[in-house]
């Protein structure tokens, strides 16, 4: 007797030689539906699938309602609530939930197992590979806001993604890297469009770029140059929802000022497409030409448009553009982090790690000399700073300390 897929519901056959269909209604309990049993194995089973069809066509009882109807009214929900990333919701929704074989099946049904057992089983459709461990997480971030949806509109009973984890599988690659300060200049230099400039001198991103209009553009009109940022990409508001502004200085000035020159008079959008729209998303710069300037600057290993603004934070964190390091509060509050452990994790300079490890080194003798030159290279504010993060976390390296670990 054939297997029906889990949750569209169980045919037993009787001793009697008919076969009884079974559908749960509610939480780990079939129920027989009307008809039942039925003479042969072929109308119990179509019975069945008459029984899915109408819950999937009227949103049915609530507690039988589909995994698949469930989502789309969450997602519905979230978009009406003006939720910024839904595009990227229902992306990860049709391509790795869509697919699932209990995607039609009642989101009741669904239980904390065949949540892992789908997570595990996730694949790249092209190379068959397993998804990344973020990707995945994405996945399952989905799954678990559907059901909570469900929970708290009183479809479901409980949310059976509330305690699934996902465990990192590791990775021998760096998938977020900085420029040091050569790159960055050898890169500036062979770079034909501002936004290199704007993006690696201001920490923007890319949809901020993109959306930037002239109007918030303050270069020479009596105030220290800077940059408002109002979008977080054409006509909608930033990641956060706040609007800061962005001191300009140095490269992304000098960047906002060779854009000035070259626009038209009625120019109205900073970084405009070729035909004066905004740029696609995605696509600040031209692929071809960034994958050429990097080449041209000798960046052979794989660098990321929005690595920039990791450069940008780093290159601040340091001091590497001569001045001052800056402190992580100023950091944060030029990109617009959420909070200061955010901005932490763009701090990946190994001069950091580095000089705070020089900084522990056993100070020479008086009258001895320093053949070393140690004391020379931990008198600085950059070692302030990192003294200020190993004091911070107590010496516990493992796991509160990102910055220096990854550094090191």
């Amino acid at each position: 007797m054939k297997r029906r897929p889990k949750g569209s519901g169980t045919i037993r056959q009787t001793s009697e030689g008919t076969f009884r269909a079974l559908f749960a209604f509610a939480a780990g309990r079939r129920e027989d539906i009307d008809g039942s049993p039925f003479a042969s194995y072929e109308l119990a089973s179509a019975a069945l699938d008459g029984v899915l069809a109408g819950l999937r066509d009227a949103g049915a009882a609530r507690g039988g309602m589909t995994l698949k109807r469930l989502g789309e009214r969450a997602l519905d929900q979230r978009e009406k609530e003006g939720y910024r990333a839904i595009d990227s919701d229902r992306n990860i929704w049709s391509a790795h939930i869509a697919r699932w074989d209990l995607f039609n099946a009642p989101a009741r049904t669904i239980t904390r197992g065949d949540v892992r057992e789908h997570m595990a089983n996730l694949r790249n459709r092209k190379t068959r590979k397993a998804l990344a461990t973020q990707t995945r997480r994405n996945v399952l971030n989905m799954l678990r806001m559907v059901f909570a949806f469900g929970v708290d509109d009183g479809t479901l009973d409980a949310n059976p993604c509330a305690d699934v984890r996902i465990k990192s599988s590791g990775s021998t690659r760096e998938t977020s890297t900085y420029l040091t300060l050569a790159e960055a200049t050898a890169l500036l230099t062979h770079a034909t469009d501002p936004a290199v400039g704007m993006a690696i001198g201001g920490g923007f991103r890319s949809g901020e770029l993109r959306s930037l209009l002239w109007s918030d553009v303050h270069l020479d009109d009596g105030v220290s140059p800077h940059v408002v940022v109002r979008y977080g990409k054409p006509d909608e508001p930033t990641k956060n929802g706040k609007i800061r502004t962005v001191p300009l200085f140095g490269v992304a000035l000098a960047s906002f000022k060779r854009a000035d020159a070259a626009k038209a008079a009625d120019a109205r959008i900073v970084l405009p497409s070729l035909s004066g729209w905004y740029r696609q998303k995605g696509r600040v710069v031209d692929p071809s030409e960034w994958k050429a300037w990097k080449t041209a600057a000798g960046i052979t290993r794989p660098v990321r448009w929005h690595d920039l603004r990791h450069t940008c934070a780093t290159l601040l964190l340091t001091g590497a553009w001569g001045g001052p390091s800056w402190s992580y509060e100023a950091v944060k509050d030029m990109l617009g982090h959420s909070s200061v452990k955010v901005t932490e994790r763009y701090a990946r300079s190994a001069s950091l790690a580095s000089q705070a490890a020089l900084a522990m080194a056993p100070k020479p003798r008086k009258g001895a000399k320093d053949k070393s030159g140690v004391r020379a290279a931990v008198d600085g504010p950059e070692v302030a700073q990192a003294l200020g993060i190993i004091e911070r976390c107590r010496w516990d390296l493992n796991p509160h300390m990102p910055v220096l670990q990854t550094g090191a």
